[in-house]
């Protein structure tokens, strides 16, 4: 499996973001599980293997009241974050993809971006992704950064 493969893609209609993500923060909490769930109700992830998710539990490994407080203070407690399968189309997600990548462009213009999928031209991505026969190549043709540049908090 190659390292690209690991890497998810989040993609959040509601705050209109798209990042990479790194399956490494589905393991650790940063915030209540309740604000957890508000603020990432609406995200979709999309693994290399085509099949997009959605939160579907976020568990503490240590549901302790330390390890709330914790969590209200910022510092990060291990959590198990299961994501469940939800049925979305390649042309559905492609468009909600093309959709957020505009939005995240517009919201995040002055930081240094390198991902290619917020860098290169409107048409070059549109014309890149629309060559996807499916979910999984979707994802293939994204060209993730290296895990390390990837997103791994929520």
């Amino acid at each position: 499996m190659s390292e690209a493969i690991s890497i998810l893609l989040m993609v959040d209609p509601g705050k209109g973001h798209v990042f990479p993500f790194s399956p490494r923060g589905l393991g650790v909490a940063t915030r209540p599980v309740a604000k957890l769930w508000r603020e990432n109700a609406e995200a979709l992830f999309l693994d290399g293997s085509g099949r997009v998710l959605r939160l579907g539990s976020i568990t503490l490994r240590r549901n302790s009241l330390l390890a709330r407080v914790g969590l209200y203070l910022g510092i990060p407690v291990p959590a198990d974050f299961g994501l469940a399968p939800v049925d979305v189309g390649l042309d559905e997600f492609r468009a909600l993809l093309l959709d957020c990548r505009e939005r995240t462009r517009d919201q995040f213009a002055d930081d240094e971006e390198t991902w290619w999928l917020l860098t290169a031209p409107a048409d070059e991505v549109r014309a890149e992704l629309g060559r996807a026969q499916s979910l999984a190549d979707l994802h293939a043709r994204l060209r993730f950064p290296a895990d390390e540049d990837c997103l791994d908090l929520l």
